[in-house]
């Protein structure tokens, strides 16, 4: 099971700060507990207060990840279908280069008898 944790810095005289970390086991403080963090030179006191959510079950990631593993499948088919068509048309373009110069040569021997 993967959590959110929510953290809240407070510092006295600011505004609070608030990040989010993801973790896979829940934080040992509690979304209503609070702990002293540092005391600045100024003897201001930093808090933290963290909130740990439940984001994803361990079901919920196995289903991701299976979903993943077909779409990388999905997508390395995609890849080799693009390079055996681009193979195909490298090959195409060849044969149409060698058209266009016997057509070239073909209007030359044309002109040269008009």
């Amino acid at each position: 099971m993967l959590y959110l944790v929510e953290s809240f810095n407070y510092v006295a005289g600011t505004s609070p700060t608030r990040t989010e970390t993801q973790a896979s086991k829940p934080s040992p403080i509690m979304a209503t507990s609070s702990q002293p963090i540092k005391t600045s030179p100024a003897g201001v006191t930093q808090i933290q207060v963290d909130q740990s959510k439940s984001i994803v079950t361990d079901q919920e990631a196995n289903e991701i990840s299976r979903a993943l593993c077909n779409l990388k499948s999905l997508a390395i088919s995609v890849q080799e279908e693009g390079s055996t068509q681009n193979e195909k048309l490298d090959a195409l373009n060849d044969t149409v280069d060698k058209a266009n110069i016997r057509l070239e040569v073909a209007n030359k021997k044309i002109k040269k008898l008009t």
